[in-house]
């Protein structure tokens, strides 16, 4: 029987080689060359590597953990103990996240990159490589308030361990703001992926000032988009793979959180923004 490895590796090729190796459209979209595994330290490493049409010269490539769970690590190569194989898991987990990075950086890859050495757009990179620099990231944060019981409470969730970063974080329903998308038009979308709630079920009130943050463990400089928006069915919010908890709070509250960072200037900020409604 494979290995959980070998299953891993076979079904990303799958995905990302075997049915269209292509990302986006003209000068701009990637080719994938290859992807295989890493060893580094006590794990391994998922290595994606690919190619800019207008740069054919230069490798780029993206990097993250085999392991979903690595306490998990020696049940893995039997499939028939899981409902679902993990491999076959955490390989479609690992394409979104490839992906989720190549949309977050609006398909505009490191200027600089060489043709004799693999050029990384994670800071998640192997042993004596170089560090990439902070790219330019826009996200956008919605803080949903219900207003139907006494107090006024706000939606917090907790970041799940299938997200690109800051597990097990609080934060509020946020995402990526992809190309050619206005933030105001994100935010509406996140809301209905990640909540199941539509247009009609949520109402804008305020769109705050941008606050910026840098991660140089993420190599993100991140512009964080903060909206204010009134529940009009709190009763029909279904959270998704993102999140594995919830909860509606006082705001005075939200200090009293882990949250992802800069999460309670972002609430101030959405407060204090400009009134639409």
């Amino acid at each position: 029987m494979p290995t959980y490895e070998q299953r891993l590796i076979t079904s990303l090729r799958r995905f990302l080689l075997a049915q269209d190796p292509h990302i986006g459209e003209g000068d701009r979209h990637i080719t994938i060359k290859d992807v295989y595994l890493q060893p580094e330290s006590d794990e391994e490493l998922v290595v994606i590597t690919f190619q800019e049409k207008k740069r054919p010269d230069c490798l780029f490539g993206f990097c993250t953990t085999a392991y979903e769970d690595l306490t998990q690590r020696g049940t893995l190569d039997n499939p028939d103990a899981w409902q679902h194989d993990p491999a076959l898991v955490w390989a479609d987990m690992i394409v979104a996240q490839f992906t989720e990075h190549i949309v977050a950086a609006n398909m505009g890859l490191p200027k600089d990159c060489r043709s004799d050495t693999i050029t990384w757009i994670t800071s998640l990179t192997p042993l004596n490589s170089q560090q990439p620099p902070l790219r330019p990231t826009h996200v956008v944060t919605n803080f949903l308030l219900r207003a139907d019981e006494k107090e006024e409470r706000i939606l917090i969730v907790q970041r799940s361990q299938k997200v690109g970063s800051y597990h097990g974080r609080w934060a509020g329903i946020s995402g990526f703001v992809e190309p050619d998308v206005t933030p105001d038009e994100q935010a509406y979308t996140e809301i209905r992926e990640e909540t199941g709630l539509q247009h009609d079920q949520v109402r804008m009130l305020r769109r705050g000032e941008v606050v910026e943050y840098s991660d140089a463990e993420l190599g993100r400089h991140f512009y964080i988009h903060p909206f204010l928006f009134a529940v009009l069915t709190p009763e029909r919010v279904q959270t998704d793979w993102e999140a594995v908890n919830m909860r509606w709070i006082a705001p005075t509250d939200l200090h009293s959180y882990e949250t992802v960072p800069k999460l309670q200037e972002v609430y101030d900020a959405a407060i204090h923004g400009e009134i639409l409604a």
